[in-house]
């Protein structure tokens, strides 16, 4: 047991590190009543590091959101206090958008850290723990429609009472008084958490309490709860006790009281626990919010994309794992020790580990626990008994009138039944790899965990293999239609591979069974083309329609002698039909109908597999000066900046963002130029018109920072800033974008939670306006110069002169006529200019640089030599 217990440590924080940044104004989710949500924080000026916020769920304890802050520094804007706020870029003061919004649960809180320790923890409408620790509360914002927006605020400083006032978004709140000179109490610091072994020496360290003011005279250990123990040097900063032993988990929490010079006190608590390790049933019957210490195997896949959400059991019971936010990487029959927290979420009990020390890896590679085989009516009438457990029901098939299996990746709760009576919940998570793709054939023998969800149970899958059935099923491969991209006029050949399941099957017949809508009323028959191949034809369909078809084979199986005949359908395919008129892009974003069939036409601003991974998104715009986004889950399909392409596709607006989703496409052309962007300040970027339309800004690189797969880059002009969203995907190389130095950036506009982003995917589309030198601000004659040197290896000097102010580029094409740098674009003034072009990207060849006017244009050719 030592070995165990020296080789973890409990992080679940019972008191507040010291520091003087703090939470000083929350402005919640009101619905319908206050959409500009935001937090700020206050502090004494200075520059502050390592800071993050955490926003959680009060319903047990998930987390909803987390940023990292990047490094900020306040300014002396009261009484040596500053303010940084958190929210909406339209608001006045804004220094950082939220992540996601500020929820208005009952309740629901916040913690603020610094280098990871909870520095401040504020909830409203009641308070909660969060890491060990409990919340101040905050109170209630209840306006309505009709009133004036309100917020929750401070009245003083960190630890001060709080009230519903009106927003004061980045400045002193309405009746607070910030009064540094007054006598702020110290902050007593008594340390983490201890896990520890029964006899064991245990050291209280209280060092690292401090006074902001002054300087501590006086420690105070005392004994606040468990059985009595005797404490050594408990008037010092550091004192001692013998850990008894015990039988069962137990816990003994000890508060330090410290004093400063001017008699002032702040008292903070520790927790030290002895645990014993008890079976899963014996832990299952502990109070909420006990320490337990349990072992057991991995019997489930993680259900959380963010953290960790797995289920183990013993011989007695199962439990379930959760961590928020801290992902843990397992496999079934893995056996862990886990230390944690009982906890109750929506009826299902969990423990809750403080961190990644108190979950330990005992054995790999053994076999997963066996499920117990029950009936529906078992499992309804002692479904705890079976939570968080391997269980099977045998010859689960859907219940009339819920029959519908997920035809996507997502959540899905089916009614089944096992006798046509009793009815249990399947889960269907859309963490696992049951995506919706391939359906069992019904009835079938279902393995999963059992599971417990407001009052409901249910049984969660979690492998395509947990679905045995006996049942021969045919297999449906190597779909294809023809022609792909389908118009009105066009008749649909449709092949498709249909192999017999084993050698006692086979294929006697298939049809197409096709419609809109949903309803697939419409039958064609197919026939044999060769082998196992079957084909059939789907008569030209309406304009702008979505067709659905799905094949229907009838299959002969000899079951030792006695022939069985049944039907087998297949997956459910989808094509979007084309129509001769097209829809301008401009009328879709004056009047978006999620679920309108369009035709479009345009040139693809951003090509596709370049915005994040696991689907397909590409960005495309028309003569009416708009554009929008293309989304597929398909990721094969390949289409480059400058094709101009037609494609066909159902409108969805998806949370800010207009899109064409489902779409069929055919290539008309290929390196077309690009639409002229819309040339704006970063200011006027901020608005919704240009979402999905190209777009070019200027200005200097005030912040940046990594978040969420890509790096964001705030980019001002000295009266407002707008942000530039670069994605890892795109390759762009990030690393040259230096604070304070001047650039313009080309991209499509987009709105992300509220806030208004260009997404930029090309390294072409950075231009550093800061490395062009200016030799001469005199009108002089238009001409482009010589380069030189020419020949070059790598790089070589570009110059040029302008007569009089206009919009000019520079841009490099190769001896296709295609472009492959554009360096420089935008107003200039008149004058002469230089610049070094570093063209060491590019293979050596024949180039050509252009200068380009609205009135001149001059070319000439130069050569890299490798």
């Amino acid at each position: 047991m030592k070995a165990f217990i020296a080789s973890i440590s409990l992080l679940l924080m019972t008191s507040l590190a010291f520091g003087q940044l703090f939470i000083n104004e929350i402005d919640y989710d009101q619905p319908d009543a206050d959409n500009a949500e935001f937090i700020e924080l206050a502090g004494p000026a200075g520059t502050y590091s390592d800071v993050s916020l955490e926003h959680y769920n009060g319903n047990g304890g998930a987390l909803i959101w987390s940023q990292a802050i990047p490094s900020f520094t306040l300014s002396d804007e009261s009484n040596g206090f500053g303010f940084y706020l958190i929210g909406d870029n339209t608001m006045p003061n804004f220094d950082f958008a939220l992540p996601g919004a500020v929820q208005n649960g009952a309740p629901d809180g916040l913690v603020l850290k610094i280098n990871g320790t909870i520095i401040d923890a504020v909830s409203w409408e009641g308070t909660m723990t969060i890491g060990g620790v409990e919340t101040e509360d905050a109170g209630e914002d209840y306006q309505t429609a009709d009133e004036e927006p309100m917020s929750v605020s401070r009245i003083g400083m960190d630890g001060s009472s709080w009230e519903e006032t009106a927003i004061t978004p980045g400045m002193v709140n309405t009746n607070q008084i910030i009064d540094p000179s007054g006598n702020l109490p110290p902050v007593a610091n008594p340390g983490s958490n201890q896990i520890v072994e029964g006899a064991e020496v245990v050291t209280l360290d209280g060092s690292g309490s401090i006074d902001s003011d002054g300087s501590i005279v006086s420690y105070l250990w005392e004994q606040v709860s468990g059985t009595t123990v005797t404490l050594t040097n408990a008037n010092s900063a550091i004192a001692s006790f013998v850990a008894p032993t015990v039988t069962e988990t137990s816990s003994w929490v000890f508060s330090l009281t410290v004093t400063d010079d001017d008699d002032a006190t702040g008292t903070n608590a520790v927790t030290v626990t002895v645990p014993i390790i008890s079976s899963i049933a014996e832990a299952r019957t502990q109070d909420l919010g006990s320490v337990i210490t349990v072992s057991g195997f991995i019997n489930s896949v993680n259900l959380s994309s963010s953290g960790t959400d797995y289920t183990f059991q013993d011989a007695t019971g199962g439990l379930d794992l959760y961590m928020p936010s801290t992902p843990l990487n397992f496999s079934l029959g893995d056996e862990i020790t886990v230390i944690g927290i009982l906890t109750d979420y929506a009826d299902k009990l969990e423990i809750m580990p403080g961190d990644t020390s108190q979950v330990v890896l005992n054995s790999t590679g053994n076999p997963p626990p066996e499920a117990q085989v029950i009936t529906v009516a078992e499992f309804l009438s002692n479904g705890e008994d079976y939570e968080s457990e391997l269980i099977r029901i045998n010859g689960l098939s859907f219940v009339e009138g819920n029959d519908s299996w997920p035809t996507a990746t997502g959540n899905a709760n089916l009614n089944m039944t096992d006798n046509g009576t009793d009815i249990t919940v399947m889960r269907i998570d859309d963490e696992t790899e049951i995506d919706g793709t391939s359906e069992p054939l019904w009835p079938q023998d279902v393995i999963g965990v059992g599971s417990h969800n407001n009052g409901v149970y249910q049984i969660t899958p979690r492998l395509l293999s947990d679905f045995v059935s006996n049942i021969i099923r045919p297999i449906f491969a190597n779909e294809t239609h023809s022609p792909e991209f389908a118009t009105s006029a066009s008749e649909i050949t449709v092949t498709i591979d249909i192999a017999p399941g084993d050698e006692t099957q086979s294929i006697n017949s298939a049809v197409i069974m096709y419609g809109s809508d949903g309803t697939l009323l419409n039958e064609s028959e197919m026939w044999l083309d060769n082998g196992n191949t079957w084909m059939g034809i789907i008569e030209a369909q309406a304009p702008n329609t979505f067709l659905e078809y799905e094949i229907i084979a009838t299959a002969f199986t000899n079951y030792d002698g006695v022939i069985d005949t049944s039907d087998f359908d297949s997956w459910t395919y989808e094509l979007a039909i084309a129509s001769d008129v097209l829809t301008g892009i401009a009328s879709i974003h004056a009047n978006p109908v999620n679920g309108d069939v369009v035709t479009i036409e345009g040139i693809i601003t951003i090509g596709t597999g370049l915005l994040q991974e696991g689907n397909t998104k590409a960005y495309i715009q028309d003569t009416s000066e708009r554009g929008l986004q293309l989304f597929s889950w398909d990721t094969d399909i390949v289409l480059n900046r400058g094709d101009r392409v037609q494609a066909v596709g159902v409108v969805e607006l998806f949370q800010t963002t207009l899109e064409v989703k489902d779409f069929s496409y055919q290539i008309l052309s290929t390196g077309n130029e690009l639409p002229a962007p819309v040339v704006l300040t970063p200011g006027e970027a901020n608005e919704e018109i240009w979402e999905g339309t190209l777009v070019k800004i200027a200005g200097t690189i005030t912040d940046t920072w990594f978040a969420g797969y890509g790096t964001n880059v705030k980019v001002g002009d000295g009266s407002d800033t707008t942000l530039v969203r670069i994605w890892e995907t795109t390759g762009v190389d990030t690393s040259v974008l230096d604070i304070g130095e001047e650039y313009s950036f080309m991209g499509v506009g987009s709105q992300y939670n509220g806030g208004f982003q260009m997404v930029l995917a090309y390294d072409a589309d950075i231009l550093s306006t800061s490395a062009i030198d200016v030799i001469d601000t005199k009108p002089s004659q238009f001409a482009l110069n010589p380069a030189y040197p020419n020949p070059f290896n790598p790089s070589t000097t570009l110059s040029w002169k302008l007569e009089s102010a206009s919009e000019m580029s520079l841009r490099v094409m190769d001896i296709r006529g295609r472009e492959v740098a554009r360096l420089v674009e935008g107003s200039s003034g008149p004058g002469q200019f230089s610049m070094s072009w570093d063209a060491s990207a590019l293979s050596s060849g024949v180039y050509f640089i252009q200068l380009n006017t609205p009135t001149e244009s001059a070319i000439q050719k130069v050569m890299l030599l490798k």
